[in-house]
């Protein structure tokens, strides 16, 4: 079995007491021993079965039970009704890659640099499962942690399960939320996680973040994490996620840990200086795609005529670029895209190696 979290990671626990406490806590303690069935009589069954959804949601690590339960009528038997069995050698991947990307980091960094790598990680393990009939031993797998590194196909649930496993043993309190939510393209069921980092609340997306960076035009072989559904806050995702769950969720309010805040890709007033700066930081990173985010809509206004306009974009691109390789460059090609939502750019230039 994959280690445990620590409860004080587990938000929905943090929830709950007396009764329902007790039971989540049987949940937890049957399903660590590798059982899917218990008594539980003493709690209103409706309750019960919104109990053992939330053990779900907080555990990642129960990859191997699908988010179905029964309860029998009269002798309260809590049966999880599909199931696989744990798998060792996928157990001691996690594992590995967890410590492998831990002791990358410095000792005593911020809980935002542990969830920007983990993001990174799980944004890069696999590819969206788009298969549309699947068995359900290739539905578990798919919806839990196991789709994302054992098999690298995953739907939201998987990369969602993923990116929690890693914040929680790191000490992060996190949780996979799930609801609806709605892009330009889909609407429908998704599930993304609620994470504590640095004291405050934030909403992380790794399946979106997971989705390649491009447009009709561009070439499909250059995928970049995108890192607009990093660390958001409530008014972030006001018009795209729509969690519904059975517990309170906290108020996500703070913007102090959003990728664009920490990075320095928040535009806040139109100084040319100060985005050549910002595109020079993500070009020494080594990013495919330099990614700017404004402060106001007025400012958005001016980025997305920057874009269109060209003449402007590529000069600022121009510059970066060029004072980076210390030469003058020539005339800069690109493509872009726009994300009306969270009011940011992303630009992917043909002088560095794009075709």
């Amino acid at each position: 079995m994959l280690p445990p979290p620590d409860n004080s990671t587990c938000y929905a626990r943090t929830q709950l007491s007396g009764g329902e406490l007790r039971l989540y806590d049987d949940i937890v303690a049957t399903l660590q021993m590798g059982q899917t069935t218990l008594n539980a009589k003493r709690i209103n069954a409706n309750r019960a079965l919104d109990i053992t959804m939330l053990v779900l949601r907080d555990h990642p690590e129960f990859y191997w039970v699908a988010g179905e339960a029964s309860l029998g009528g009269f002798n309260g038997k809590l049966k999880l009704t599909k199931h696989l069995a744990p798998n060792k050698e996928l157990e001691s991947f996690v594992m590995a890659e967890f410590d492998r990307l831990m002791s990358n980091l410095p000792p005593s960094c911020s809980d935002y640099t542990k969830a920007k790598t983990f993001y990174t990680a799980v944004a890069g393990y696999a590819s969206y499962d788009n298969r549309e009939v699947l068995s359900d031993e290739h539905l578990i797998v798919s919806h839990s942690l196991w789709g994302v590194f054992g098999e690298r196909l995953a739907v939201c649930d998987g990369f969602s399960s993923a990116l929690q496993y890693l914040l929680q043993h790191a000490g992060i309190q996190a949780y996979r939320l799930t609801g609806t939510a709605s892009s330009a393209l889909e609407h429908g069921p998704h599930s993304w996680v609620l994470a504590k980092i640095d004291g405050e609340y934030y909403h992380c997306d790794p399946t979106w973040g997971a989705m390649p960076l491009d447009n009709p035009a561009s070439n499909p072989n250059i995928i970049c994490v995108n890192y607009d559904y990093l660390c958001m806050c409530d008014r972030d995702v006001t018009n795209t996620h729509h969690a519904r769950e059975i517990i309170h969720i906290q108020a996500c309010t703070s913007k102090a840990a959003n990728y664009y805040n920490q990075e320095g890709l928040l535009i806040r007033f139109w100084d040319e200086r100060i985005i050549i700066d910002a595109l020079i930081r993500q070009i020494e990173r080594g990013y495919n795609w330099l990614s700017l985010r404004a402060a106001t809509k007025s400012l958005f206004a001016r980025l997305k005529n920057a874009c269109q306009d060209g003449e402007l974009l590529a000069y600022l691109l121009q510059e970066a670029i060029g004072k980076h390789e210390g030469m003058v460059i020539p005339p800069i090609q690109y493509e872009y895209m726009i994300n009306d939502e969270l009011k940011t750019i992303h630009v992917l230039t043909k002088v560095r190696g794009s075709p």
